[in-house]
């Protein structure tokens, strides 16, 4: 059922690249919109080539691809003012795509392409705004695999993964950064080709070396990492 329209226009008002849009473009999308609420663990299948585009408007998500054997690697971490959906290219290794809720409760804003095609051809600003989106989330993965083929030793790779990962989501206390712990240690072991038993062993003799900080919850690392 559609949501009514002053609720749409109220969480896609706060979305960053809506801001370029003109009154007309504004309204279209609104029309075209539906809201979508994901519980914790809840997926949407990227796998068969979705023509839609999903807008991030609170919470976290994870996109994991699955091959054939059934192995999983988490490709992306998106929050709110993220989008995802565009990026699918049909690998016929890829037994499945998903985007899966890893915070209590996900909203999201589900758009038919083509919508949003038509803005990208006819506002400027919001071209822009979007292709930077891509490049920069681009630029993000291309160092990740990078890390992964030469990055040898999985410390090196969880410590690059956390420096990211602090980057984007740890806030500054002082000489230390804190990030809250959304991802489990399985996860981590997913973005970076490892297994749960061995980042739980790698994070413990960083806790024991006073590198990091670490509980349920968070985790405490210098400051200069960054």
């Amino acid at each position: 059922m559609k949501i009514a329209t002053p609720i749409i226009r109220h969480y896609l008002s706060q979305h960053p690249l809506i801001n370029s849009l003109t009154d007309f473009q504004m309204q279209n999308l609104e029309y075209n919109s539906k809201l979508k609420t994901l519980k914790k663990g809840e997926f949407i299948s990227l796998t068969n080539h979705s023509k839609n585009i999903y807008l991030i408007l609170s919470g976290r998500i994870k996109i994991y691809e699955m091959d054939e054997e059934g192995n999983s690697l988490i490709k992306e971490l998106l929050k709110g003012g993220d989008f995802f959906g565009e990026q699918h290219d049909g690998n016929s290794n890829i037994q499945l795509e998903c985007a899966e809720s890893i915070s209590e409760q996900v909203i999201i804003s589900v758009i038919n392409s083509s919508v949003i095609q038509e803005m990208l051809e006819k506002n400027y600003a919001f071209s822009n705004g979007y292709n930077q989106v891509i490049w920069k989330r681009f630029k993000q993965i291309e160092q990740r695999y990078r890390n992964l083929a030469f990055l040898k030793d999985t410390k090196s790779r969880l410590i690059s993964l956390l420096t990211e990962w602090a980057k984007g989501d740890g806030e500054r206390r002082g000489d230390k950064i804190v990030l809250e712990t959304y991802l489990t240690h399985k996860d981590m072991a997913g973005m970076i080709c490892s297994t749960r038993v061995t980042v739980t062993t790698i994070l413990n003799q960083l806790r024991d070396t006073g590198e990091i900080n670490y509980s349920r919850g968070r985790i405490e690392m210098d400051a200069s990492y960054i």
